[in-house]
């Protein structure tokens, strides 16, 4: 049985939040670098569905936005539904959304530097915040399941 040393649960952040629901959705490469390595470095981002407050995404856009990301070729992938509660608006408007993690480090992989993954992280981001029309994404950057690093990418 494996072991995901990366945390998928409920998180939240001054204004917002995100509570996942239902299966977990696994895409791109699927080797099992959490079986293979010591540390485990993974970005975990958060996206919601709506834009104006009208529902527009679903998980297939941004599943597709991803895997043509500028995340490493080796790269494992988990995507799951989720509540998002925007932090910008402080309102509380929940709407449809997703994690999406992003597992670097798999047995016989090309070293990636994590300075280089965080850099690729921030960038895909950019594009999904772009090509999603979001007000925000946030992505955690996590070492074996512990948030090192939190990036709220805005348009």
């Amino acid at each position: 049985m494996a072991v995901l040393r990366a945390y998928l649960g409920p998180t939240y952040w001054s204004g917002g939040s995100f509570r996942p629901y239902g299966p977990l959705i696994h895409f791109g490469v699927h080797s099992n670098p959490w079986q293979t390595s010591k540390v485990t470095w993974t970005a975990r981002f958060f996206v919601g569905f709506n834009v104006g407050g009208q529902p527009k995404y679903t998980m297939d856009d941004l599943i597709a936005l991803v895997s043509r990301s500028h995340a490493p070729p080796d790269a494992t992938y988990i995507a799951q539904h989720g509540v998002f509660t925007s932090p910008t608006t402080r309102e509380v408007v929940q709407e449809e959304g997703a994690q999406v993690i992003i597992i670097l480090g798999s047995a016989g992989a090309t070293p990636v530097r994590v300075s280089t993954f965080e850099k690729k992280m921030g960038e895909l981001a950019e594009t999904i915040c772009r090509a999603m029309q979001q007000e925000v994404v946030i992505v955690e950057i996590q070492r074996n399941g512990v948030v090192k690093q939190s990036l709220w990418v805005t348009q």
